[in-house]
């Protein structure tokens, strides 16, 4: 409580310590050590590399060593999350080899490598990292994480049966949050095998039963997140508002629940509702970042919904004003998110200064290749539209188009768009070339490639037309 409360009032320093110390109650509070493990991560890995630096010299040594393995092993587990398992291997792999690691970190560090192992599909392998830790592991509580681990590795390698049976042991514990982990697992067993009301019976018991509200949490936001899959928003709308009654004050949950109503409120048209639901969300942010995300989500309701786009880059920019603030540490993602989002809509209202200025704030922040390619982009229609030299920004955004080939198919075809607006084919017919060209997989350029057809069509290019039209029937063939 002490790390939030000195964390909401930017009081970085006292935030990291305080967290180390909860860190060091691993052996009697491991939820609570997770928990702060998580955060410290959060805390210095969200700030920009000169505030962290700062924090770091700041920190006593001891901490300083550890938040410097929490950052690598965050920057290890982010990779794995985002599918980039064999890189994940050898980020963990080469904690490993440091030496230095505690003993928590170690087992937290093998835990990552066998989950980066079955999600190469080495299903095999990864069970051995487990069960090695799971013969050296007393602790009753860490014998269950590990024993989740290894069902969610049974599970991600397709060994349902084996999953269901290692998830059913634990849903038989006398622990009712223990069981309640089980009863979570068994669901995704179900989810896996199609059985989509079975596994709604599992994630309602939990819900309705589970003593800890974290439990009861995880049961309603999965809950809502197959009534989304299946269409039924009302069902989704339930569930998401119930996440709001049953979190604790404080839980990260509120925001997500909040901000879900707001979108499904608005995809329906209950713009009002919606509307009251963004001031509620602003309002009740348990601390800055959630009060940022909501400010955006507000933004794009103006936006999308609301039909009021003049407010809707006042709040993106009142977003990007509060995250870039050099006194207090930048959430990236959100400065990135605002950022793309101000531009855009600044051009389209004819405002390019607006534009450029979003653009530059988001491209200080911005690290992955597909979002500096698109500000990058926005970039470079600002400065032409001010009559500025754009070379620099566009030689390095072409740059980035084999880095991010997804994203530069969705900016070419986008730029294609404007072209044939402008009732260039030409131009139109080059960028959609360059998009297809991009994307090594046929199957993920359908759409431009028939977008290409049609032009060539338009322009009389009739041989072209036809080989773009038979390329396309043979990658939806495939």
């Amino acid at each position: 409580m002490q790390a939030r409360l000195d964390e909401a009032g930017d009081d970085a320093v006292s935030a990291a310590d305080a967290y180390r110390q909860a860190i060091a109650l691993a052996e009697d509070e491991p939820e609570l050590a997770e928990d702060a493990r998580q955060a410290l991560v959060r805390l210095v890995g969200s700030a920009g590399d000169e505030r962290r630096a700062l924090l770091l010299a700041e920190l006593d040594p001891q901490a300083r060593a550890l938040v410097s393995i929490q950052i690598k092993l965050g920057e290890a587990r982010a990779l794995l999350e985002s599918g980039q398992a064999e890189q994940a291997q050898a980020a963990f792999a080469a904690l490993l080899e440091q030496g230095d690691l505690d003993p928590i970190s170690k087992r937290d560090v093998r835990t990552g490598l066998g989950e980066s192992l079955a999600r190469q599909g080495q299903t095999t392998q990864a069970l051995v990292v487990w069960r090695d830790l799971l013969s050296e592991t007393a602790q009753a509580q860490d014998r269950i994480f590990l024993q989740l681990r290894i069902a969610d590795g049974l599970l991600s390698g397709g060994r349902y049966d084996d999953a269901a049976a290692a998830f059913d042991e634990i849903a038989e514990d006398p622990d009712p949050d223990i069981s309640a982990q089980g009863k979570l697992g068994l669901a995704q067993v179900s989810l896996a095998r199609g059985e989509r009301e079975r596994a709604r019976a599992d994630l309602r018991l939990v819900a309705d039963q589970a003593k800890d509200p974290a439990w009861r949490v995880r049961a309603l936001e999965e809950l809502a997140t197959i009534a989304t899959e299946d269409g039924d928003s009302e069902a989704s709308l339930s569930a998401w508002r119930s996440v709001l009654t049953a979190a604790k004050p404080g839980d990260a949950a509120i925001g997500r629940a909040r901000l879900a109503v707001i979108q499904i409120l608005a995809a329906s048209g209950r713009t009002d509702a919606a509307q009251a639901a963004c001031r509620d969300a602003v309002q009740g942010a348990i601390d800055r970042r959630a009060r940022l995300r909501a400010m955006l989500s507000c933004g794009e309701l103006d936006q999308r919904q609301g039909g009021d786009p003049t407010r809707a880059l006042d709040r993106y920019e009142a977003v990007l004003a509060q995250a870039t603030d050099p006194a207090r540490s930048s959430p990236s993602d959100i400065i990135v998110d605002a950022a793309t989002a101000a531009a855009g809509l600044a051009l389209s209202l004819n405002q390019p200064d607006r534009a450029l200025a979003a653009a530059i704030s988001g491209l200080d922040q911005a690290r992955q290749a597909a979002d500096r390619l698109a500000l990058l982009d926005l970039q470079a229609r600002a400065l032409d539209a001010l009559g500025q030299d754009s070379s620099a920004a566009r030689q390095a955004r072409d740059s980035l188009v084999s880095a991010a080939p997804q994203a530069a198919l969705g900016m070419l075809v986008e730029r294609a768009h404007r072209a044939q607006g402008q009732d260039e084919r030409d131009a139109a017919i080059k960028l959609l070339s360059q998009g297809v060209a991009a994307v090594s997989d046929p199957s993920l350029a359908v759409g431009a490639r028939l977008e290409l057809a049609d032009v060539q069509l338009d322009a009389g290019q009739i041989d072209a037309a036809d080989a773009s039209y038979a390329q396309v029937a043979s990658s939806s063939s495939a």
